[in-house]
């Protein structure tokens, strides 16, 4: 009885999974994706940054239903705009020619109903710095840690173009 209580749980598990993969349009994501990539924008432009930046496409939008909550993880690319950092949500801040570009990743979890932050991570990393630091070996950490109720906000070794870490040294 117990196996087959299991076997059960794993298939719904399995069915209540939402991902997509590749080039993901911003008008089918959730509103819980939404509030994700938000969530990563707003901390993104924390920094000590000058101008504002925009999402330019969402390259992977995954939402997983599990017993205390939801599981949403969403990779995205954000763009430099001509506006300051204070008025990145205008619609007017379009990338600039040329504009500096950053792989974002978000992974949260959420209680049910009121979508309160149980445990998240976030980063956002030049594309010249994924290679260096051997970027989705850490996801994957990373996204065990907010799986298992770590809190880990950021990495900050890897977050800003002037401190990348030595080459070999992770």
């Amino acid at each position: 009885m117990a196996m087959n209580l299991v076997a059960g749980w794993s298939l719904l598990s399995a069915l209540l999974v939402l991902g997509v993969q590749g080039e993901v349009p911003a008008g089918e994501l959730s509103e819980i994706q939404n509030k994700t990539i938000q969530l990563v924008m707003e901390k993104f432009h924390q920094r000590d940054l000058s101008n504002g930046y925009r999402m330019t496409s969402v390259v992977k939008a995954v939402e997983e239903l599990y017993v205390a909550g939801l599981f949403v993880n969403v990779e995205f690319l954000v763009k430099q705009t001509s506006c300051h950092k204070h008025h990145w949500t205008k619609p007017e801040c379009q990338p600039t020619k040329n504009a500096k570009t950053y792989n974002c990743f978000g992974c949260f979890k959420f209680e049910h109903e009121s979508h309160t932050v149980f445990s998240h991570v976030e980063e956002c990393v030049l594309p010249r710095h994924l290679n260096q630091v051997n970027h989705r070996p850490i996801s994957r950490g990373l996204l065990s840690s907010v799986n298992n109720g770590g809190d880990i906000r950021s990495l900050g070794n890897i977050e800003t173009e002037a401190s990348a870490p030595p080459a070999g040294s992770i």
